[in-house]
């Protein structure tokens, strides 16, 4: 259940990171990274609660990579294209 109710949230970010108005892709870019910040934090608390570590250390990996390369992977795909 869980799985399924990510992946659709991730078909919708990406769907409306292809709308044509800046505004809105930048807002759902912030959302994005926000979501995926809270996915960390969600992980790091169901380590405190036993989680075991090997799960913990790639949900952390995950969430924390996909926020840090929303939030800096514009900016170095600008920083490459030139």
């Amino acid at each position: 259940m869980w799985i399924k109710a990510f992946g659709v949230r991730d078909i919708v970010l990406g769907a409306a990171a292809l709308h044509p108005d800046s505004t809105v892709r930048r807002a759902n870019l912030r959302a994005g990274i926000a979501m995926d910040l809270i996915d960390a934090a969600v992980v790091a608390d169901a380590a405190r609660r036993g989680l075991p570590r090997k799960a913990a250390l790639v949900g952390m990996a995950l969430a924390g990579g996909t926020a840090a390369f929303a939030a800096f992977g514009p900016t170095l795909v600008n920083v490459f294209r030139k």
